[in-house]
């Protein structure tokens, strides 16, 4: 009977280990799914004709004239699609109508009055305009443009990760 009572309790260890992992690959999809996307791409993307480094743990999306990156969240308990997302493309808009249609935007979509910076880059410097949200909204809005390189970007997300946002955009150069 002892044999038997073991055997059994072996065999619910393994049943319980199983579903253990199953359970944790279900609940931490999103993370690994940002971990192998990210591994699979090279860093370096090309939108038009210039190329942008996209740090390890964005999931992209890319088109000739369009690159969309997002950051998953860390588990299915997020609720939201992703913790912050951004978007680069091609721009033709010259840079006092794009300032306007950016506040305009910032204001209607985001009741938020907005602040004009500048982020210093390799080939020029890309002028935001950036959503005044307070700490508790816990989403950051930015949307930028460099006329120079002819791209205009927008960021929406978590404060958190702004920071690998404007390395993205300081990243942006000619290609030679």
């Amino acid at each position: 009977m002892g044999l038997e009572a073991e055997a059994g309790r072996t065999r619910q260890i393994k049943i319980l280990c199983t579903l253990g992992f199953v359970l944790s690959v279900i609940v931490f999809s999103p993370s690994i799914k940002g971990w192998l996307g990210s591994t699979l791409r090279p860093s370096v993307l090309t939108v038009g004709s210039t190329p942008v480094t996209i740090p390890k743990g964005w999931l992209v999306s890319q088109e000739p004239t369009q690159i969309a990156a997002w950051r998953p969240c860390l588990t299915i308990f997020c609720g939201l699609p992703s913790r912050a997302s951004f978007m680069i493309e091609v721009s033709t808009l010259p840079e006092a109508e794009w300032e306007t249609a950016a506040r305009k935007i910032i204001l209607q979509e985001f009741s938020a009055d907005a602040t004009v910076r500048t982020i210093s880059g390799y080939e020029g410097s890309f002028t935001c305009v950036e959503a005044d949200v307070s700490a508790r909204d816990q989403k950051a809005v930015m949307s930028c443009l460099n006329s120079t390189l002819g791209l205009a970007s927008t960021f929406l997300g978590d404060p958190s990760l702004k920071q690998a946002y404007v390395g993205v955009l300081a990243s942006a150069n000619r290609a030679h």
